[in-house]
């Protein structure tokens, strides 16, 4: 072995020594986020059928937010089954410039939804083997509403605008303000 190779080597061994890894987040911590994800997707989609143009799609955005809402009980039990406190927080709602936009927001946060449930998946599946298939059944639908939430963009116009709010809608948000 050349010096020149050693002493890379000897520095590598010294630097991990000091190297801080990040520490892996719990599984309480993975299913506290995807509550909290499933609380914004739920409440997203809600406004976001407010707001849409197309009937027959605001009857979908609705359907999917059922859907969503009929996780939160199930994840409750599991936060609190693990020792856990439920998130006080409201979801902070961003919402696109039109339809088509909000649906393309809904695309990519299907998509990193499903990635992060997969990793939670891949905690859980040694020790507690009940809420890794719970979290299987949130992952697949998840993957179907990323599916509808691209179907429904590709039946929805670019340039189209908002529709207009409900009166009842605009007279909620007077009152939070």
């Amino acid at each position: 072995m050349s010096i020149p190779h050693m002493m890379l080597n000897g520095w590598r061994r010294f630097l991990t020594k000091f190297a801080v890894s990040p520490p892996r987040p719990t599984l309480l911590e993975d299913v506290g986020d995807t509550y909290r994800a499933e609380l914004v997707l739920a409440a997203r989609c809600t406004e976001h059928a407010q707001r849409m143009y197309y009937p027959q799609l605001r009857t979908d955005l609705l359907r999917i937010a059922a859907e969503v809402r009929a996780h939160l009980p199930w994840l409750q039990e599991q936060i609190l089954g693990l020792g856990g406190h439920l998130p006080s927080s409201s979801p902070t709602l961003i919402l696109g410039g039109n339809n088509w936009e909000c649906l393309r927001r809904d695309v990519e946060e299907a998509r990193q939804g499903g990635i992060r449930v997969l990793d939670s998946i891949h905690r859980a599946e040694r020790d507690h083997p009940r809420i890794a298939a719970g979290l299987q059944r949130i992952r697949k639908d998840k993957l179907r509403h990323r599916e509808e939430f691209r179907r429904m963009m590709m039946k929805s116009d670019p340039s189209a605008i908002p529709a207009p709010r409900p009166r009842h809608a605009e007279e909620m948000q007077e009152k939070h303000a």
